[in-house]
């Protein structure tokens, strides 16, 4: 990753809520998560696995505090371009 990559997330957090079910309401086990993907177009959401096989489904689970939250634009973190 380069600098470039990072970006602020405060008025991200003030959009969501730490989830204790998965979009299927079932409960998220966080220690036992073994990986994680995100989507820059889906800010609010978390796709994980409890296993490191490929051919696992993902899991979302939704941040957001509000159905129809629009996502914030994140500005470049102060590291990025010094």
């Amino acid at each position: 990753m380069r600098q470039e990559d990072f970006r602020y997330t405060v008025l991200l957090e003030k959009d969501i809520t730490n989830r204790k079910v998965n979009a299927d309401g079932e409960k998220v086990e966080w220690m036992k998560m073994q990986w994680l993907y995100f989507v820059k177009d889906k800010p609010y959401k978390m796709f994980f696995k409890y296993s490191n096989n490929e051919f696992v489904a993902f899991i979302s689970v939704n941040f957001s505090k509000r159905l129809m939250a629009k996502p914030k634009e994140l500005e470049l973190s102060q590291w990025a371009g010094n």
